[in-house]
């Protein structure tokens, strides 16, 4: 055998020396640093705990560990919460009424000032008050509005009323009162207010529209009737308009008014009267003053007695103070 031979058989035996002792520190250290990364765990399949590779080894479920983080996977999505910054929401600017509001037939406009949030939702509260300082009116409550202003029928002439603006959350962010002021009497050509008749009759209802004329009121029947929820004291109010030479629409605003000042604006709505040839138009309402009288009894707890006063307006126009009498 040549001395060469020898040689190399030698380095081949020391060579697959070394690898092997590599091939053993590889299978021992490989496996430990693998269960070092991936700790024992319970499958939630199947309930075998003690689990160490990828797999449960009694159902085959794969682990719940993360590979990439190195974390349960529930966990891996809780600290992803935890890294996303919190954002906080922007309170709504605040918002101021104005001090004067705009009228024009019988319609009248409240304004605020909103800076940014001009486009913001609002609610406006709005009250009559009593001069008497006794119990305030509601008259309306505004659901959402967008913009800067609303427009209603229901704010009587030399009345005075609380505006309450709101936000969407119905918190307040400002009052102001406003008195309105006095308006001419109406008039249309050939049509005055004197033209237009204007009957009266008192009376109660039941939920079934059956009624009971009273002449006049008595408080203390009122009073009774209210309570018991039988029947709801109000009025046939009843305008007849002579004859037209062409059909016209008014606004038309029915407002209720106490001996003790208490205000209630009962009816704001736009009629159309037809054209007549012969004779008078006659329109009315069956229930005038229902909410009135029902409003009035809920805010004092009684029907004052004294004399009532009945405005009619159109087109923000005086037609008639008309009055009835409970005793």
């Amino acid at each position: 055998m040549l001395k060469g031979e020898k040689v190399m058989k030698k380095s081949g035996i020391r060579y697959q020396s070394v690898c092997s002792l590599v091939l053993v520190v590889l299978l021992v250290l490989v496996p430990l640093f693998t269960f070092a990364e991936h700790a024992a765990w319970d499958c939630p399949n199947c309930g075998r705990t003690g689990n160490t590779g990828n797999f449960c080894g009694g159902c085959g479920n794969p682990s719940p560990w993360n590979e990439k983080s190195g974390q349960p996977a529930d966990d891996a999505e809780n600290a992803k919460e935890e890294e996303t910054p919190l954002i906080y929401a922007t309170p709504e600017p605040s918002a101021t009424l104005n001090d004067s509001v705009s009228s024009f037939a019988g319609q009248t406009t409240i304004s605020w000032s909103a800076g940014s949030n001009s486009d913001g939702e609002y609610k406006v509260l709005i009250e009559a008050l009593n001069p008497s300082g006794g119990s305030k009116s509601l008259l309306q409550l505004a659901g959402s509005t967008k913009g800067t202003s609303i427009t209603t029928g229901l704010l009587a002439p030399e009345k005075t009323y609380q505006v309450t603006l709101l936000n969407s959350s119905y918190n307040v962010l400002d009052t102001h009162e406003y008195t309105m002021p006095s308006v001419p009497t109406f008039e249309d050509g050939r049509l005055k207010n004197t033209s237009i008749k204007i009957t009266i009759e008192q009376r109660s209802t039941t939920l079934n529209g059956k009624y009971k004329k009273y002449n006049p009121y008595r408080a203390s029947e009122m009073e009774s009737i209210i309570a018991a929820e039988s029947a709801y004291p109000c009025m046939k109010f009843q305008m007849q308009m002579p004859q037209l030479a062409y059909e016209r629409s008014f606004f038309v605003q029915l407002v209720y008014e106490s001996p003790n000042g208490y205000t209630y604006t009962d009816r704001a709505q736009e009629i159309t009267f037809k054209r007549v040839n012969n004779g008078y138009q006659t329109l009315w309402w069956e229930n005038a003053g229902i909410d009135f009288f029902s409003d009035l009894y809920s805010q004092t707890g009684s029907i004052p007695r004294g004399e009532y006063k009945v405005h009619l307006y159109w087109d923000g126009c005086w037609i008639r103070t008309s009055t009835f009498q409970v005793e």
